[in-house]
């Protein structure tokens, strides 16, 4: 995690958060700001984990009622 709401908690400790998350009260909206920083080991035995493949999508494949989304 990198932010919780607008408080930078990088280098807090797992004590830190667990406090900072039992002070939030129910139903509060929180906005979290997280960061992948390293990957994860793969294990190949774990039922859990599978290697997916990518799909590429070219504008050109798809119905011109979707391209007014288009960034």
């Amino acid at each position: 995690m990198v932010y919780v709401n607008d408080t930078c908690v990088l280098g807090f400790t797992h004590h830190d958060m667990v406090s900072m998350f039992q002070s939030i009260a129910t139903g509060e909206l929180v906005a979290l700001e997280v960061c992948r920083g390293y990957p994860l080991p793969f294990d190949p035995d774990d039922p859990v984990s599978f290697v997916g493949k990518s799909l590429g999508i070219s504008l050109r494949s798809i119905p011109n009622k979707f391209k007014a989304f288009k960034k």
